[in-house]
């Protein structure tokens, strides 16, 4: 075993308690070295999985795991009237029998949501904090909806047709998602949904390590979100929608987009 895994697994049995300062900054270090490498995975964990402990994107008072204020109200509403239909039509194309991979998938509202008005299509949830994945699997898992603890930078994908992203690259580095972007190839319809900014302003695709927070600046609404049509990704995307929001404990001012991603 190479000293990189050994390390790994040695700093992974000891964060899944509360990591040391000196733990944390190690793995985001390495996360940021090697995106896709051991270290880089449990650093991705520990620090979603301290974003659920502390309620950092709020609760609803009524559910164990909360995803934020995106997953709620007319932000959420927005996104499921408008995917719906769109969903819908691929399944014509699919012969209606289609699967949807939902690549960091949270607390499944939105796509419950989904499901109720799509009741043929297969589904297949991912996410990176144990809790959630188990949590979920116990709660909503069934024939035709499916649960897998996966880590979208350093994993294999799922196989499935259409592929819904949602408000997950904002919280990851620039090179995890240049890691992540290469492997969504594999599925017909690609959707990616991300927080921006009401004012843009600053340098392109700031980088930022990974984390609970975004590029921008919440409370003011200022700042740069991830533009995937912009460098270094430049890639060609089309709007589906978008909602402005004023919501969650911080009262966070952003505008939620989702885009047609074309590969």
């Amino acid at each position: 075993m190479s000293l990189i895994a050994r390390l790994g697994r040695k700093l992974g049995s000891s964060v899944r308690t509360t990591p040391s300062w000196a733990s944390r900054n190690l793995l985001s270090f390495f996360a940021n070295w090697m995106p896709r490498g051991p270290l880089a995975h449990y650093h991705r964990q520990i620090t979603f999985q301290g974003v659920y402990r502390t309620q950092y994107w709020g609760a609803d008072g009524s559910h164990q795991f909360f995803s934020g204020p995106g997953s709620r109200g007319r932000t959420a509403e927005v996104y499921v009237d408008t995917m719906a239909p769109i969903i819908a039509a691929h399944l014509s194309e699919l012969n209606s029998n289609a699967t949807i991979v939902d690549l960091g998938c949270g607390d499944f509202w939105v796509g419950a949501s989904l499901l109720e008005r799509l009741p043929s299509v297969k589904y297949i949830g991912c996410d990176v904090v144990p809790e959630v994945v188990e949590y979920n699997r116990k709660t909503f898992g069934s024939n035709r909806i499916e649960f897998r603890l996966l880590d979208i930078v350093s994993a294999d994908l799922p196989i499935g047709d259409i592929c819904l992203v949602r408000q997950v690259f904002q919280h990851l580095s620039n090179k995890e998602i240049a890691c992540t972007l290469p492997k969504l190839q594999k599925y017909r319809h690609i959707y990616v949904t991300e927080a921006q900014p009401i004012v843009r302003e600053g340098k392109i695709n700031p980088d930022k390590p990974t984390g609970k927070d975004i590029r921008f600046d919440q409370t003011t609404g200022r700042g740069r979100g991830v533009e995937l049509d912009q460098f270094p990704y430049n890639l060609d995307v089309d709007e589906v929608c978008r909602v402005a929001t004023a919501a969650g404990p911080r009262k966070w001012h952003e505008i939620i987009v989702t885009y047609r991603i074309k590969m």
